[in-house]
């Protein structure tokens, strides 16, 4: 027979596996688009509290950080703005422009249009860290909104820095550097030969990167760990992610990789146009996972399940084999951007201009908001989303 103590205990361990269980409940969404415009959702009314508008010409996404109550978001014209993130209310706006002293290190960007490609910005302390579409890399102060550093670099910077423990971690053309934050002062960096377009991602203990070719990189701030090189070359441009044992990229290909070791578990065509449509014939294949020629879009690791997307599909995918367990088809509309997953359900923007959630068996779908605009001359179509 149990003794009392030997009870409590087992009450306790059930009671710390349930809290385990318990997914975090968000009430808002916070979007942006490629055209400009902001929104924040309240998701358990499904009401829209406020929106911003692109006034200015916007063809890519822009990104955003929330920090407490503010908002810093970045325009890919070089505005960053601050705003209340309760009321939308814009509380400050600052332009970047390229540094006087720039053309005293002699590069040459005149064949290059200034823009903040895909920064958030960073905060740090009391400051934003960017990087622009002309080589510098700058820390502003956000009261003063005066310089603290800029780095100059002879090529554009295409993603934006990250904070890794207290170092700045940022993908610099064919290499990743690790920079004092506080001064801007290069402490490592690791070249990969091959161009990175993705930012650098992190955990507590690493951050990882992927060149266009598909080699990844997990460092720490003295050393590389490990690197994976993949057989033949992949083309990456994004879709670099982790979860708590696994990293996950690709575009027509998906590798899985054990996080630890960087030891390939799986990897998966994303389509083959000859391959049977219906999903009694689809589920369960390792091999090939829709139909049609699409490329991926995005994955997502929130979920049991890998969650990846293609304009027309979302496919939930067996983390452990790389066999396809489910699949939504969309034929008359496409998936904007990334599908998000939190409260139980998978959240996507589409071509309609309507905001979605489906539940987790990919059956039941319905609209959270109507007339969420998106589209650009372009045709450059994302979202960026953060729950809260």
């Amino acid at each position: 027979m149990m003794s009392i103590k030997n009870y409590f205990y087992f009450l306790l361990f059930l009671f710390f596996i349930s809290c385990h269980n318990i997914e975090r409940k968000y009430n808002t969404l916070y979007l942006s688009t490629s055209n400009g415009d902001m929104y924040s959702i309240n998701l358990k009314k499904e009401k829209l509290n406020w929106k911003i508008s692109g006034n200015k010409d916007t063809d890519e996404i822009t990104y955003f950080t929330i920090l407490d109550s503010i908002i810093y978001r970045t325009y890919c014209d070089g505005r960053i703005i601050e705003l209340n993130k309760v009321s939308g209310k814009i509380n400050w706006e600052y332009n970047d422009k390229v540094s006087p002293d720039q053309s005293s290190y002699g590069y040459d960007f005149s064949d290059v249009d200034f823009l903040l490609f895909y920064q958030y910005p960073i905060v740090f302390g009391k400051s934003i860290i960017f990087a622009n579409s002309h080589g510098e890399l700058k820390s502003i102060d956000i009261q003063t909104k005066k310089t603290n550093w800029t780095n100059q670099y002879p090529f554009p910077i295409q993603s934006s820095p990250i904070i890794y423990k207290n170092y700045l971690a940022v993908s610099l053309a064919s290499n990743v550097s690790i920079i004092d934050p506080h001064t801007g002062k290069g402490i490592m960096y690791v070249d990969s030969q091959n161009s990175i377009y993705n930012e650098v991602i992190k955990d507590e203990k690493f951050f990882y990167s992927v060149d266009e070719h598909g080699i990844v990189l997990c460092m720490d701030e003295k050393d590389v760990q490990w690197q994976y090189t993949p057989e033949k070359k992949l083309y990456i441009t994004n879709n670099l992610v982790i979860d708590e044992n696994n990293v996950f990229y690709g575009r027509d290909e998906i590798v899985c990789l054990d996080k630890l070791s960087g030891t390939k578990k799986w990897q998966i065509r994303v389509c083959k146009i000859e391959f049977p449509k219906s999903d009694e014939e689809v589920l369960g294949n390792k091999h090939f996972l829709i139909p049609n020629e699409e490329y991926l879009e995005a994955i997502e690791t929130n979920f049991d399940d890998l969650v990846a997307n293609t304009e027309h599909y979302i496919l939930l995918i067996n983390k452990n084999n790389g066999k396809l367990t489910k699949r939504k088809y969309f034929s008359n509309r496409k998936i904007v951007g990334k599908v998000n997953y939190v409260n139980s359900f998978f959240y996507y923007l589409c071509s309609d201009n309507n905001l979605y959630k489906i539940d987790t068996k990919l059956q039941n779908e319905s609209i959270v908001l109507k007339d969420v605009h998106y589209k650009t001359d372009r045709n450059l179509d994302e979202t960026f989303m953060v729950f809260e």
